[in-house]
C-alpha cells in the first residue's frame, strides 16, 4: 500500500533527527505544501530572468510570514518564510 508524502514524512519524523529538506523535486514540495506538512520555506532569489519553467506554488495561497532575510555579494537572496 503506497502512502501520502505527508503520512511518509510524518513517520520519518518519528525517527532521530532534526530538520528535512526537499530538494529538486518540486512534486514532492508541492503535494507536502497541499497537506499543510511544510513549516518552513527557503527561497534563494537570483537576479536572472527566464521565460518559462513550472511554478513551485502555482495557485496556491500560503499563510507564510518573512522571518529572515540574507543577501550574498553577487546579488542574490535566501528568504525565509515560516507557517
Amino acid at each position: 500500500m503506497k502512502t501520502s508524502p505527508a503520512e511518509e514524512l510524518a513517520r520519518l519524523k518519528q525517527g532521530a533527527g532534526k530538520d528535512m529538506v526537499v530538494w529538486g523535486s518540486i512534486s514532492l514540495a508541492q503535494a507536502l505544501l497541499d497537506d499543510g506538512a511544510i513549516d518552513e520555506v527557503q527561497l534563494v532569489i537570483c537576479p536572472l530572468a527566464l521565460g518559462g519553467g513550472r511554478t513551485l506554488f502555482g495557485d496556491r495561497t500560503l499563510d507564510l510570514k518573512l522571518a529572515k532575510t540574507e543577501t550574498f555579494e553577487r546579488g542574490s537572496a535566501l528568504l525565509t518564510y515560516k507557517s
